[in-house]
């Protein structure tokens, strides 16, 4: 294994592509409730998918309901 720096590339298989979204989706959920414990902070975490026209969010006092429309998000594309 080489150590330094890697380029960062979009990968090209798609079923990879599918996998690392969906592993680092996770990640930053963990990391958003990780912060929102240890801190004591509100976080509240939106990830748009363009490609799948895909809405994730996460807030950490848990409350139900949308504060946003989710084909609003995607006007920005």
């Amino acid at each position: 294994m080489i150590k330094g720096k890697r380029k960062i590339e979009k990968l090209k298989e798609h079923r990879a592509l599918i996998n690392a979204k969906s592993k680092r989706r996770r990640n930053l959920i963990k990391k958003a409730m990780e912060l929102s414990i240890k801190c004591e902070v509100d976080v509240f975490l939106v990830i748009r998918d363009s490609v799948q026209k895909k809405v994730t969010t996460y807030e950490s006092d848990g409350t139900e309901g949308q504060r946003f429309n989710a084909e609003e998000a995607f006007k920005f594309y």
